[in-house]
């Protein structure tokens, strides 16, 4: 890998900037990998547009920002809408799946590989909502393997709140086994591919 570019995009609360940290922690600090975070929200404190962006690196980055993201995760309708067509081509987009409708993306962008999950519901059955961020990202390493499923495990104890920690891993599992037991909605040759 040389350069991966990440995008979380959704509303305030959602806890994608929160995503962003933790992935960027995994990559750093335990993966030893190189990464630049940039952050962009509305004015509200809560319910408005919401977007982490994290490139990560084996070699120094030159440029911080990311241009076309290998990964846009949309967990809002207006996120997907803004963001969707940003992801390059032969890129993985992960949707929410109870609040987003891709309409049709995927005859748009045949390019793409679209792939949906319940996170919301999912991590009410781990214990909380909130934590749907958390799985959505297990799910996501599960299947691009950047960094490593057990740097970003690790980043997960090390960066939530205390006392959160094990609710948090078992999102985080529960997200990964997602993947492995084929609950997304997409081509599971298409997952397959990403996952090569």
């Amino acid at each position: 890998m040389s350069r991966t570019e990440f995008r979380f995009s959704g509303f305030g609360g959602q806890g994608v900037i929160t995503m962003c940290h933790i992935l960027g922690h995994g990559a750093v600090i335990n993966a030893g990998k190189n990464a630049t975070m940039t952050e962009a929200y509305g004015p509200e404190k809560t319910g408005g547009f919401s977007r982490g962006d994290l490139v990560v690196s084996d070699e120094t980055i030159d440029y911080p920002n990311v241009v076309d993201p290998d990964i846009v995760v949309a967990f809002s309708q207006d996120a997907f809408e803004r963001d969707a067509d940003s992801v390059t081509d032969g890129g993985l987009l992960a949707i929410e799946r109870d609040l987003v409708d891709p309409g049709e993306f995927e005859q748009e962008r045949q390019d793409v590989r679209l792939v949906s999950l319940p996170a919301v519901d999912l991590a009410e059955e781990v214990g909380r909502k909130v934590v749907a961020n958390v799985l959505m990202l297990g799910a996501v390493v599960e299947i691009v393997g950047t960094p490593s499923v057990e740097d970003v495990r690790a980043a997960v104890r090390e960066t939530v709140p205390e006392g959160t920690e094990e609710l948090n891993e078992r999102a985080f599992y529960r997200g990964r086994k997602a993947v492995q037991d084929g609950e997304l909605d997409g081509s599971s040759d298409e997952i397959e591919e990403v996952i090569q």
